[in-house]
């Protein structure tokens, strides 16, 4: 079983104001609503335009920041679950292994990096539901069915684009620590309803693809047991970012 080295998402205060937030301005539409039901089923209470006008303007208005501030917060736990899933099945690779957790190099942000004897690999976890088609451009295309059971589509950024940048960008961080070793990568749909439609082979939802990928992968250089403990130190010592 690889050794597992996880840690909170960098967003992870951003996601819990998010939580706090959306729980503040839907508390106020909840008591602004109460209000309104109060005074004009129970109370029969005649209201002034100038009174009704500002308690629908707060009403609405909490409502509506309460709404953008959960889906914000449901995004960043959405993500959060991805990278447990992916652990759950990079931890049984071989011991030899290590896997790190929300990890920034050079300011970019990489979910989930693998260490070991023939490689550094960069797992590049999404967990988007639905029809995902690349559009061969920086955005992909996503199709949905609502609640209402009404088919949609939407827009996520090209994953391949974000693994390449962050392939490249540990490739230079290594170098400048005089590392000599190849890096490699492949993206991750970690969510069951994902359905994907025309991906190229560095794209998967299957956990038993990305461990054969690392397992098997013939390395141009084997690094060194000392090589592998330097890289180890510094991703461990990378809670916030290497620059």
């Amino acid at each position: 079983m690889a050794i597992l080295h996880t840690k909170e998402s960098a967003l992870a205060k951003t996601k819990q104001k998010n939580f706090f937030l959306a729980a503040f301005f839907y508390g106020i539409a909840g008591i602004g609503w109460l209000w309104w039901v109060n005074n004009i089923l129970f109370v029969h209470r005649i209201l002034s335009f100038n009174t009704v006008v500002p308690i629908f303007v707060v009403f609405g208005g909490a409502g509506w920041l309460g709404r953008h501030f959960w889906r914000n917060y449901r995004k960043s736990a959405s993500g959060d679950k991805g990278v447990e899933r992916a652990l759950d099945v990079l931890q049984r690779l071989p011991d030899d292994y290590e896997v790190f957790s929300n990890v920034v190099v050079m300011g970019r942000y990489c979910s989930i990096v693998v260490v070991g004897r023939n490689g550094v690999f960069i797992v590049q976890v999404k967990n988007h539901n639905g029809r995902i088609a690349p559009s061969g451009g920086k955005d992909w295309v996503q199709e949905k069915t609502g609640r209402g059971g009404t088919d949609y589509a939407s827009t996520l950024r090209n994953p391949v684009i974000q693994l390449k940048g962050q392939i490249h960008a540990m490739a230079q961080f290594l170098k400048q620590e005089g590392i000599r070793v190849w890096v490699d990568g492949m993206v991750y749909f970690t969510n069951p309803d994902v359905i994907l439609c025309d991906c190229s082979a560095e794209v998967t939802d299957n956990g038993n693809t990305i461990l054969d990928f690392i397992t098997n992968y013939t390395a141009r250089h084997v690094l060194r047991d000392d090589e592998v403990t330097r890289i180890s130190t510094w991703l461990q010592r990378a809670g916030k970012s290497l620059a």
